[in-house]
């Protein structure tokens, strides 16, 4: 009887508790954490519970909707290793896992954190299946160990980060390897990315292998990039991808830009705010939703390599750009020269010419040789 008694208690114990943790959520964050009535995180207070629930829980915000309501700032240091009080704000201030959505409302998140007691420093630890949208996040982070992120350190099963905007600078001082990202420092699983924007710095001359978006892969894992812009304020970490550095897995890019190359692997197209003469670009609207002039793939089809004088004035060929047909006169002109001087009519053998200049929404010049 006794046993039958304890067990009946510690059962009636555990639900009442169970439902405790279920309505704690609503009880200190207003909404109800569905994709229409969002948890409100409105203060550095509510971030803070926000925290604390996700870190001291089992389903790290599971199937739970947040949103950034109004702009926040958070701010720590943990620079001593013997020191409880400043390992325990830490753990108030950053989120240890979270699998939920979180919505950034267009707010921005600022986070201003040194830490060079442990790996891994950024708003959010770990994400996992989790989604976060909308949100931008500035501030700096100083660190002299691995893993840094402006949004999480590691990403784990499958993940979106999107209509995001990274304006962190991260400030490394570790020599060697420092696996830093713009947005997630280590991604263990498939991350994808879209329509993001990386503005801020990657600062540390000592400090190899970060990248502008994802700082290390493992193998096996994906990340894709749609819609997403590499345009920092300064780099000046060694060896570091436009986007991210794959050591063991794979990336995709679909109109992913960058507007600065990393001298060690470009990832995506290369754009100009002013387009440069020497090279044929087209006018594109970035994921800043600034105008650039983007690199591509110009060619001439169907030019010969030789004509007969008879045939050279009536020749046919067509001006390509990626892959699509320009317009002449829209998109385009054409002149041709032989020894560095115009000509208007082929009359004499020789070699010649063709150069194509854009106009309209595309600019820069390329040409190609043919005999007559």
């Amino acid at each position: 009887m006794r046993n039958n008694f304890s067990a009946f208690v510690i059962a009636f114990v555990l639900v009442i508790l169970s439902g405790a943790f279920g309505t704690a959520w609503s009880a200190a964050l207003s909404g109800s954490g569905t994709d229409t009535d969002p948890y409100k995180i409105a203060s550095l207070a509510d971030w803070k519970t926000f925290v604390s629930m996700c870190n001291n829980g089992s389903t790290y915000g599971a199937g739970k909707y947040f949103e950034l309501t109004q702009d926040i700032t958070i701010e720590g240091q943990w620079t001593s290793p013997n020191d409880n009080n400043q390992g325990q704000a830490f753990n108030e201030l950053v989120v240890g896992s979270f699998n939920g959505t979180f919505d950034g409302g267009g707010k921005t998140l600022t986070f201003n954190y040194t830490c060079t007691v442990r790996d891994g420093i950024a708003p959010f630890k770990d994400i996992t299946n989790a989604t976060i949208r909308n949100l931008k996040v500035a501030g700096t982070i100083s660190t002299n160990k691995n893993f840094a992120g402006g949004i999480a350190c590691d990403a784990l099963g499958s993940n979106t980060i999107e209509n995001c905007t990274s304006s962190i600078t991260i400030n490394s001082s570790i020599n060697g390897a420092g696996w830093h990202g713009g947005f997630v420092g280590w991604n263990k699983g498939t991350l994808m990315f879209k329509n993001c924007v990386f503005n801020g710095s990657l600062l540390g001359s000592n400090t190899t292998l970060c990248g502008g978006f994802v700082g290390r892969d493992i193998e096996g894992t994906i990340a894709s990039f749609t819609d997403c812009l590499f345009a920092p304020t300064e780099v000046t970490v060694k060896k570091k991808p436009t986007f991210c550095y794959n050591q063991y897995g794979t990336s995709t890019f679909t109109r992913a830009y960058y507007t600065q190359g990393t001298g060690y692997a470009n990832q995506g197209t290369r754009i100009y705010a002013t387009a440069p003469t020497n090279v044929f670009t087209a006018k594109i609207t970035a994921p800043d939703n600034n105008q650039y002039w983007a690199e591509g793939s110009a060619n001439i089809t169907g030019l010969l390599l030789a004509y007969e004088l008879s045939e050279a004035n009536s020749m046919t060929y067509s001006v390509e750009f990626d892959g699509q047909t320009l317009t002449s006169g829209t998109d385009y002109t054409a002149s041709i020269t032989k020894d560095g001087q115009a000509v208007t009519t082929i009359t004499e053998a020789g070699t010649y010419t063709l150069i194509i200049t854009g106009t309209g929404n595309y600019a820069g010049s390329f040409s190609r040789t043919f005999e007559a």
